[in-house]
């Protein structure tokens, strides 16, 4: 849960809409006042989405306010909440929206080849053992391993992992 001070929030202006009336379209549009306004609303979010830049983090909730949709058990549970708490559930909806719509944008996973470009470079000797089951594959691993200068040891079980530990040390 985010938590504000309620001095910060003191010095803002009430950004309460005409007749008290709370649709998807003013809590965005509150959301962005208040972080436009308050640091400290900006550096929760800045540390909750790892975002150093105040700028992409105003563009991040700008989006936010014109593309997020609340649900109307939210609308009612945000009109009878206090300011602070308003504040709140606006940072963890923004949490939870950015999570859902942004971060799969920023983190590409169509492309693996390209994610270590130095490391593939480095010329590599792979040995892969596949045969039937008690044919000595375990064996001749440890035994290629043993001999080469570093390696690593792929074990699909722990307790084969922890044979071959013990083994080779």
């Amino acid at each position: 849960m985010f938590r504000l001070s309620y001095l910060s929030l003191a010095l803002l202006p009430s950004l309460t809409p005409k007749g008290n009336v709370w649709n998807t379209k003013e809590i965005g549009g509150y959301f962005l006042e208040i972080t436009t306004r308050s640091s400290s609303v900006r550096e929760i979010l800045k540390e909750k989405i790892r975002e150093p830049s105040v700028e992409t983090l105003l563009r991040q909730v700008r989006d936010f306010a014109a593309l997020a949709k609340w649900s109307p058990e939210e609308i009612a549970a945000y009109h009878k909440a206090e300011e602070s708490q308003r504040v709140n559930q606006c940072c963890e909806k923004f949490s939870e929206w950015y999570v859902s719509m942004r971060a799969p944008s920023v983190v590409n996973m169509s492309e693996p080849w390209t994610w270590f470009p130095r490391a593939r470079q480095i010329r590599r000797k792979i040995v892969f053992h596949a045969g039937p089951t008690n044919s000595g594959k375990t064996h001749a691993a440890i035994q290629a391993l043993m001999n080469a200068k570093s390696g690593v040891y792929c074990a699909p079980l722990k307790a084969l992992a922890a044979q071959v530990w013990k083994q080779v040390n």
